[in-house]
């Protein structure tokens, strides 16, 4: 199956189930963490935990984008008190929300009241996607802190184990992830470079993802060549501009086991 689904599309090719933290650390003021491709496609949906691991009130807000809201905007939130948690389906209880697939911003600030500049701790997030019709099918999922992501600004992005035929299916989704102070708007071009086992370059394809969107490649390595591929690699690059990207590549093999694959290691 070939198809690729870009922000406000839905396609049914993503199997996935997520749980992922990040360590507990102190952070001043606030952070984001990034969950790219959550919300709901096809029949997957997200569930999943955030906690607080500190020992102050903290709130989180959650939200397709990043920055100041739209006016008549509320984004999901809740106050959490020291070492508390919430579901993270009852942030995304909205039906807007809800029904969404695109990249999640969430973000930590001290709660009202606190004194201004105050520290808080980064959450614990767990988020799943989760295949209402096969609710056992699951992958861990990579969340990332925006900061550590516009620190390292990748130009490329790498892929391995990636399959296609009778090896399995892998599906990539890449974001074009939304900066702290907004400072770009930039349209992400792209360049996807399929190597075989042995390095061969199989195909190259291209495509651009609109400012604060996201693409979905279902069985990439078919989407780019027809040759089958067992342990093949992605090499998807910026072509142009200075958008700040990120990518995860779902991977199923014959036995229908799933794994998830970041485009670069960024540890919390």
């Amino acid at each position: 199956m070939h198809s690729l689904t870009s922000t406000g599309r839905r396609s049914s090719v993503l199997a996935s189930l997520v749980v992922v933290g990040l360590a507990a650390r102190t952070i001043a003021a606030q952070d984001t963490a990034i969950i790219l491709g959550a919300g709901r496609v096809g029949s997957w949906s997200t569930v999943g935990f955030v906690g607080n691991p500190g020992s102050g009130e903290v709130q989180v807000t959650i939200e397709p984008f990043s920055g100041p809201c739209p006016l008549v905007c509320v984004p999901p939130g809740a106050v959490l008190p020291a070492h508390s948690s919430v579901s993270l389906e009852s942030l995304l209880a909205s039906d807007e929300v809800a029904t969404t697939f695109a990249t999640f911003y969430l973000t930590a600030s001290p709660a009202s009241g606190s004194p201004t500049g105050a520290p808080v701790s980064v959450p614990n997030i767990g988020a799943r996607l989760v295949d209402q019709t096969h609710p056992s099918r699951s992958v861990n999922v990579p969340v990332v802190l925006l900061s550590q992501l516009e620190a390292a600004n990748p130009t490329a992005l790498h892929f391995g184990g990636v399959t296609h035929g009778g090896f399995g299916q892998s599906n990539l989704v890449l974001g074009n992830i939304v900066r702290a102070a907004s400072t770009n708007s930039d349209d992400l071009p792209v360049m996807i470079d399929l190597f075989d086992a042995s390095g061969a370059l199989l195909g190259t394809a291209s495509l651009t993802v609109p400012y604060g969107g996201i693409a979905l490649i279902g069985d990439v390595a078919g989407y780019i060549s027809a040759v089958p591929v067992a342990l093949g690699q992605l090499r998807v690059t910026r072509a142009s501009g200075n958008a700040l990207m990120w990518g995860i590549l779902y991977t199923t093999d014959p036995s229908g086991a799933i794994t998830a694959t970041a485009g670069m290691p960024l540890s919390p």
